[in-house]
């Protein structure tokens, strides 16, 4: 169950001085500059200390804790100013209260500040702050794909999920930088992604092997010079196979970029192959790149999520 924030006692006792045009109260409080209405009958302080002199018609219509709060029998005394002394920090509250009152909302800086304005949104039952933190999630979606991933699939939101897991697939989901975003993931979100990993794998190398595909597959294998037709060993090709293969394990970032690959020596040694006896070349070049190039193109790409069932 959600904390709820800690209320002065005598709330409706307190008075909090508001400065024309002051940055801070008598009491020594900071006030932010957002924030200095001198008819507002509520002061939310942050736990760093900064006060906000806002509405409570506001928080009541924007917030369905504080509309609970506000059913609650209220001291008669209506013309001193109310203090809630808040958990969250002045940064959080900013961003709250900017939406909450219809003001310019300071643009969230990262994943901790993302993360942490859900989860007041989240304990304040705020839907219009989850609505404007889904709109530009995914600007963190390159950076922090992982965390941004968990908590789309946390609230629901599938195609940020998807999105998002498309930029997972340069990540080790095994590494130690990767583990702590992986250990607060539902377990079925987790499952998703790593079948995900394992699906690409699984595809790479099945498409790798198709004879139908890749004449280097068929064994045994002769020159494509008819006057020739010595047999053929593909070396070069089954290197190219291992070192895809191996990459995509070891090292996805550098898989994830289809000119890296494309461009590789492996790449060029397959299109230089020749025969040992007639020295013709194997391999059609355009051809061989085109199915290479459409290869990585269909490998999955992103998490296949059910949708909600109401």
């Amino acid at each position: 169950m959600a904390a709820t924030p800690k209320t002065d006692r005598h709330a409706t006792d307190v008075s909090v001085a508001r400065p024309a045009g002051g940055s801070s109260s008598e009491s020594g409080a900071t006030i932010h500059p957002s924030f200095t209405f001198e008819d507002a009958d509520v002061v939310l302080c942050s736990k760093d200390g900064i006060s906000f002199q806002v509405f409570r018609i506001c928080l009541r219509l924007s917030s369905g804790w504080f509309r609970s709060l506000y059913t609650l029998p209220q001291n008669e005394a209506s013309s001193s100013t109310e203090t809630i002394y808040m958990d969250e920090s002045s940064d959080t509250l900013a961003i709250l209260l900017s939406i909450a009152h219809g003001q310019d909302v300071p643009q969230l800086k990262d994943m901790d500040e993302v993360e942490s304005a859900i989860h007041a949104a989240e304990k304040y039952d705020m839907p219009g702050v989850l609505n404007y933190i889904r709109q530009g999630l995914l600007r963190f979606a390159e950076q922090h794909p992982v965390r941004v991933y968990a908590l789309a699939c946390r609230w629901g939101w599938i195609d940020e999920a998807k999105v998002a897991s498309t930029h997972t697939v340069k990540l080790d989901l095994l590494s130690s930088s990767v583990l702590p975003s992986l250990n607060a993931m539902d377990s079925a979100d987790l499952a998703r992604l790593m079948f995900l990993h394992r699906q690409r794998r699984d595809c790479l190398r099945e498409r790798l092997d198709s004879e139908e595909v890749f004449y280097a597959n068929v064994v045994p294998s002769r020159c494509q010079n008819p006057t020739c037709n010595a047999e053929v060993i593909h070396d070069k090709w089954h290197q190219l196979k291992y070192h895809w293969l191996t990459t995509i394990d070891k090292d996805p970032a550098l898989f994830s970029s289809r000119t890296a690959l494309l461009e590789g020596p492996e790449v060029l040694d397959v299109i230089n192959f020749k025969c040992a006896r007639c020295t013709k070349k194997q391999y059609n070049t355009e051809s061989t790149l085109t199915n290479l190039r459409n290869l990585l193109d269909e490998l999955p790409r992103a998490v296949e999520i059910p949708p909600i069932q109401f």
